[in-house]
């Protein structure tokens, strides 16, 4: 299903469960190249959601689960993406641009068979996050932070450190 930046606003706005742990369930939506500067997509539940070059600026995807999801090309800035879940995720190519009031977030994610294949991560966060067969094979790793993090069968290979 594809989705316009308009139509997602109304399904954010659209009254939800007070109950319910994840605010939206975006599993399977195409987003290909959609704005989503500014959103908050807090605790966003997605399948296999298309992002590739999606633009995500200013947003905030704090516990968000995205399994299988493609971003690929997008360019994230000063997003917070603290506590979220990446499974299956491929960032590559993606650009993750330092922030004037915060760098990007990581901390406290949980990363799964993740590709950051030739992503510009330089300054990102990765606090105390549990990095687990992701590949970041010639990844812009400058001044990223991976204090605390357990890292288990990660490549780096050719990674700008």
């Amino acid at each position: 299903m594809d989705l316009t930046r308009k139509e997602l606003i109304q399904l954010l706005d659209s009254p939800r469960n007070p109950f319910e742990h994840y605010v939206i369930n975006l599993s399977g939506v195409n987003l290909r190249g959609v704005d989503l500067s500014g959103l908050d997509l807090r605790n966003v539940v997605s399948y296999r959601a298309n992002l590739f070059g999606a633009i995500i600026k200013d947003a905030i995807l704090d516990g968000c689960y995205l399994r299988g999801a493609n971003l690929q090309n997008a360019i994230i800035e000063n997003t917070s993406m603290r506590g979220a879940m990446l499974e299956s995720v491929d960032m590559s190519e993606s650009i993750h641009y330092l922030a004037t009031s915060f760098e990007p977030d990581l901390s406290f994610s949980t990363i799964k068979e993740t590709k950051f294949q030739y992503a510009n991560l330089q300054n990102v966060r990765f606090k105390s996050s549990h990095i687990e067969n992701a590949k970041f094979i010639g990844s812009n790793l400058k001044g990223a932070d991976f204090t605390d993090a357990i890292i288990i069968n990660t490549d780096i290979e050719d990674a700008i450190r």
